[in-house]
């Protein structure tokens, strides 16, 4: 920004610079990527969407203490709690996002759903916040059921604001299904199960889950059906993606439990 004259022409070629970054960023191998963003991030420091391209490098190699430590030194996490004279930018929702990745990654659940509470309220209409927020209270809710209306509601929004993406769909259906709500379950997972398959990337997840509805729903043989899909399945480039050998036994297991 020194480089610049004036403040208003200062935030106008932010978006600029962070264009150029991301071109450069996604030409170079790793280690030198992580090398070029963190000097990036240096020399641009309030440049947020900049901090979150270098935080997200971090957390894919693991390296969250380092990422979670990047995001505090420039949110001011007191001001973001009050929601007030808080600008609502890209760069601000994706480094939330990773804060609260981080945060479930290290099974701090408390921090993790503060982060959420304070992205739920800058970005009320945001599909992928607002869904991942609606997952993160399903996994919590063996320990607390309460978490599942939070959840419901949040993945119904999610779903009101993007009907057509597999992930929404298989989480909105996966919560319905927690729920004892079968039907309405079943529709939601295939709906993602065949969205994902328009789009070339078939999910074995959705289609397990998908058969998980059946079963509660009484139809042994359509789940039988699922779960044998979702041993291996082929994308559209005829490619077959076999699933981790943990996911296999456990498919397995549950075909074994229909087989006769």
């Amino acid at each position: 920004l020194a480089l610049f004259t004036g403040q208003a022409h200062a935030q106008r070629c932010l978006p600029k610079m962070h264009d150029a970054v991301v071109v450069q960023a996604s030409q170079m191998k790793e280690q030198e990527r992580l090398d070029y963003l963190t000097s990036a991030q240096k020399r641009y420091p309030a440049d947020l969407q900049i901090l979150a391209l270098y935080a997200g490098e971090l957390i894919a190699r693991d390296r969250l203490d380092e990422a979670k430590q990047a995001i505090s030194s420039q949110l001011d996490w007191t001001k973001l709690k009050t929601a007030k004279n808080v600008e609502p930018t890209e760069g601000l929702r994706l480094l939330l996002l990773y804060s609260s990745l981080i945060y479930q990654k290290q099974e701090q659940s408390a921090q993790a759903l503060e982060v959420f509470e304070i992205a739920e309220q800058l970005f009320p209409r945001d599909a992928i916040l607002l869904n991942n927020y609606a997952y993160y209270l399903y996994t919590l809710s063996p320990q607390d059921s309460s978490y599942l209306a939070k959840a419901e509601q949040l993945a119904a929004t999610a779903y009101g604001l993007a009907p057509e993406e597999a992930n929404i769909l298989d989480t909105y259906g996966t919560i319905l299904l927690a729920q004892g709500q079968t039907t309405m379950a079943q529709l939601m997972l295939s709906q993602a199960v065949e969205r994902a398959e328009q789009i070339g990337k078939p999910n074995a997840g959705y289609i397990e889950r998908l058969g998980d509805a059946y079963l509660q729903g009484g139809d042994r043989q359509a789940a039988l059906q699922q779960y044998w899909d979702g041993t291996t399945h082929v994308d559209l480039g005829g490619n077959v993606e076999l699933l981790t050998h943990d996911s296999v036994e456990e498919l397995q297991q549950k075909i074994d439990k229909l087989t006769p």
